[in-house]
């Protein structure tokens, strides 16, 4: 078992497994842009919130559903309202193999985004990383923080890659559970390293042991 495998076993007690929100690719774009700086719990809420969660249920539900959905995912309801539309125009028009380039036309996918689609949907075992799950990587001593955050991106995800199976249920997972810890102990600020589970491995926390 690699140092990562142990360090997901581990994060997996203290976090359970989680599982991915939604499984189609139009699903999870919608569960990405279904408000802005909002939580997990807010997302679902919005998401539950439609009548027909499908291309042609969004462009068939009236403007007035759409606009209280979107008044609960905070600023700019109008704007965000156009982003559902075009997602959902984009979805219904989707190859059955869409390319990476096919699936950076929707709002807000850059690569990372990309990755989280081909993984989640079970068409490429590639971990996919959000801002969460890479910061518990870098500090934990995966890849190299570059100013140019493409680059850290891809140093953490090839560091990282090389020691867990490259199958979409393992990677699935490791990327889920990354980004849950991120989210709840290994914060941006103020991080609950007393109650981490692999701290010991973490270079980030060793200065505040020693002190």
């Amino acid at each position: 078992m690699t140092q990562l495998e142990k360090v997901l076993q581990a994060l997996t007690l203290q976090h359970g497994d989680p599982q991915p929100p939604y499984r189609t690719v139009f699903e999870l774009v919608m569960w990405e842009n279904a408000g802005y700086l909002v939580d997990d719990t807010r997302r679902d809420d919005i998401m539950r919130g439609f009548p027909n969660l499908s291309p042609d249920g969004l462009l068939s539900t009236p403007f007035e559903t759409l606009l209280q959905l979107a008044a609960r995912g905070g600023m700019r309801p109008q704007a965000r309202i156009d982003h559902w539309l075009e997602i959902a125009t984009l979805a219904r028009d989707l190859p059955a193999q869409p390319t990476r380039r096919d699936l950076k036309r929707f709002p807000g996918i850059g690569d990372p985004g990309v990755d989280k689609l081909l993984l989640f949907t079970g068409r490429q075992p590639i971990l996919a990383l959000d801002s969460n799950a890479l910061r518990v990587l870098l500090r934990l001593g995966y890849g190299e923080e570059d100013k140019n955050y493409p680059a850290t991106y891809r140093s953490v995800q090839k560091a990282a890659q090389a020691e867990l199976p490259r199958d979409c249920p393992t990677l699935t997972s490791a990327s889920l559970v990354l980004r849950r810890h991120g989210q709840s102990l290994c914060r941006r600020t103020s991080p609950q390293c007393a109650l981490c589970p692999v701290t010991a491995l973490c270079a980030y926390s060793v200065p505040k042991r020693a002190r």
